[in-house]
């Protein structure tokens, strides 16, 4: 009985490739690296548990599906936010996603900001006259633009970042 007992352990064992993955992350410990865990790893060790009832391909099958249950649930939670947002085509969608990228740079551009809380123009030298800009293409904060804002810097010879602390101050206070 014990000798069968430890038989299945090990036949368990194999399966799953436990002692291979133990030894990975022993060896990796004792060198002081923590490994990250991806999304189908942590679903595999939740699921560990369920793992003595079933057989491997039963195992292996429930975790593709409840990972594939995840994926859904996520594109659902992206469309209807898109939804939400009034986005109906995958252009639009693109565009949507383009724009927001470009939102969190501002924001992230912007959030140093100065002492009252107004954000701090960066990155204008301040040898740099204004009134001679005449091509706006390479200075900072270009790429975060929308083509409109583009044509109206150059317009204007307005440069870029002051562009967004200006918008940023109108968009807070208003």
């Amino acid at each position: 009985s014990k000798l069968q007992e430890r038989q299945r352990r090990r036949r368990v064992a194999r399966e799953f490739g436990l002692v291979k993955e133990f030894c990975g992350e022993e060896e990796l410990s004792r060198q002081g690296i923590k490994k990250r865990k991806d999304n189908k790893a942590e679903l595999i060790e939740k699921l560990r548990i369920v793992a003595n009832f079933q057989s491997v391909d039963e195992h292996t099958r429930l975790v593709a599906s409840v990972s594939r249950e995840r994926d859904l649930r996520g594109r659902i939670r992206e469309l209807t936010r898109y939804r939400k947002n009034g986005i109906r085509r995958i252009k639009d969608a693109e565009d949507y996603e383009e724009q927001r990228g470009r939102r969190s740079r501002m924001k992230k551009l912007l959030s140093d900001g100065g002492d009252d809380g107004s954000p701090a123009p960066r990155d204008v030298p301040a040898d740099l006259d204004l009134d001679t800009i005449t091509n706006i293409t390479g200075l900072p904060g270009y790429d975060m633009l929308s083509s409109q804002e583009k044509r109206l810097c150059s317009s204007l010879r307005l440069h870029p970042n002051l562009y967004i602390s200006y918008k940023t101050c109108l968009i807070r206070d208003h």
